[in-house]
């Protein structure tokens, strides 16, 4: 396996789920993690490398990378920047030959299972969302988001605005004006944040009405019913944004648990019982969520359209 490092820049107080997140990492041996914050933290895997810098800081550092001035408010508006990253980390990732960015909200399974030499030796450009894309790390593909074609990276970065340049309509599309091959195959469970139970975004015909995912040992899957029967089906990982996850497991050490909507435990039986238990729909709660999602798009719209940032 060609090495990959993941990097993730993160401020503020570590959620509860941190500790799940890092140790689904820790079961990748053949990939590092960059750690950049401002929280310190003694418990990490040692295929994670902690760099502690404040968000003033890394705003400088950004800066210092480009000749016009650019807008960082606030940590939110790094989503922008993930395509720059491996330019403005460059004297970290020197040694890896692919570097991609990464969110918390997740835990992994086993990467080597979806990402193989074959694709690492054809693509330049792997995934395509903003909890995980991984570019080839050499001078030109971490120029790329420089490119004349589709978003501009310079409107992009001088805007208080979020674009989400990371993405579909950011660097995705600049890669296929380019007539550059990418890989975009959905290996993983991206939740809907403003649905209550465990719906995947994208997926249509591949959500059931009862699914839950489990961790063990380093792999994902995910379970779900289907008629009398449980079935599963593995997953490179599953990304539960905008959710406050309960973490109840006794021990975080564990090599064993499950993800369900809200709540992350350890659980010795997983049958069908458990499964309709901790994945079932809720009229009230569906309407709150969806209340929840009505408010967080007319707030965007306020924001931009009247306050204009």
């Amino acid at each position: 396996m060609k090495k990959i490092v993941l990097i993730l820049v993160y401020f503020g107080e570590l959620p509860a789920y941190a500790n799940a997140f890092f140790k689904s990492v820790e079961y990748n041996e053949s990939v590092d993690l960059l750690f950049i914050s401002d929280q310190q933290s003694d418990c990490l895997p040692s295929n994670v490398r902690q760099v502690i810098l404040s968000f003033d800081d890394l705003k400088d550092k950004i800066q210092s990378e480009f000749d016009f001035s650019i807008t960082l408010d606030s940590p939110y508006k790094l989503v922008d920047y993930k395509p720059a990253y491996g330019l403005i980390f460059h004297k970290y990732i020197k040694m890896y030959e692919f570097w991609g960015h990464v969110d918390m909200d997740m835990i992994f399974g086993n990467i080597d299972h979806f990402i193989n030499n074959g694709m690492l030796d054809k693509f330049d450009k792997i995934y395509q969302f903003g909890h995980l894309t991984l570019y080839r790390n050499n001078y030109e593909n971490n120029r790329k988001f420089m490119s004349d074609v589709g978003m501009n990276y310079r409107d992009v970065f001088s805007t208080p605005l979020i674009k989400v340049f990371d993405e579909t309509q950011g660097m995705q599309r600049k890669f296929e004006l380019m007539n550059i091959p990418t890989y975009t195959s959905n290996d993983f469970a991206d939740i809907a944040p403003w649905k209550y139970r465990m719906y995947e975004v994208g997926k249509g015909l591949y959500n059931k009405p009862n699914q839950v995912y489990v961790w063990s040992n380093g792999i994902l899957y995910r379970y779900y019913i289907e008629g009398k029967d449980v079935k599963k089906n593995e997953l490179l990982y599953v990304h539960f944004q905008k959710r406050n996850m309960d973490i109840s497991m006794s021990n975080q050490s564990s090599k064993y648990c499950v993800i369900s909507s809200h709540k992350i435990f350890k659980n010795a039986k997983l049958d069908y019982n458990l499964i309709k238990k901790h994945s079932y729909s809720n009229f009230f709660l569906d309407s709150y969520c969806y209340l929840k999602y009505q408010y967080y798009i007319w707030n965007r719209r306020y924001h931009k359209y009247i306050l204009g940032r």
